[in-house]
């Protein structure tokens, strides 16, 4: 209306006013749902497009303004819900999946040396005292059963020698004296 009213447009022939009554039959058009479906029949009757749903609509509030509805990017159809109960089925079957093979799996696979010692790695003492990580062999392992720093003393039970790598001191499991028969 703002450009095509005959008070703003700047035409000599008529043609404004002329427009200006078109934008005001389709204003009462739109308002009215009446007049609305039996404009949509009557276009849909005579085979010429209707307007795509997809097209911006436009409602109006309590006020009597006219106001913009963007197009919804999908339709609110019940296909196109979320099967919850399909997904939670999958959830539990992927936790009991986990579960099974946790308990299934062998967890007593041997990791190999990597210089970094931690609790549960096996050590040999090298001739200067220091401590380096070897791989387990099972017969006569020392064991190492914490890392701690250097001003801190060794748990009781357990033997300490610096870390080659100069980490702490390696707190070790001792081994036990061979029993002779």
């Amino acid at each position: 209306m703002r450009v095509v009213h005959p008070d703003v447009a700047s035409s000599d022939n008529g043609t404004a006013q002329h427009s200006a009554a078109e934008v005001n039959e389709a204003y009462r058009v739109l308002v009215d749902p009446v007049r609305r479906s039996a404009y949509d029949q009557r276009h849909r009757a005579s085979g010429s497009a209707v307007p795509p749903t997809d097209q911006p609509q436009y409602r109006y509030e309590a006020s009597d303004h006219l106001v913009y509805q963007r197009p919804s990017s999908r339709p609110s159809s019940p296909d196109r819900r979320v099967p919850w109960r399909g997904v939670l089925a999958v959830v539990l079957a992927g936790v009991v999946g986990v579960v099974v093979l946790s308990a299934v799996a062998d967890p007593s696979v041997p990791r190999s040396p990597d210089g970094l010692l931690q609790s549960g790695s096996c050590v040999t003492i090298e001739p200067n005292g220091l401590a380096r990580e070897i791989a387990c062999t099972g017969v006569d392992d020392i064991v190492m059963d914490v890392l701690v720093p250097f001003d801190i003393p060794c748990p009781q039970g357990t033997v300490g020698h610096r870390d080659r790598q100069g980490m702490g001191v390696a707190c070790l499991v001792p081994v036990p004296a061979a029993v002779s028969p």
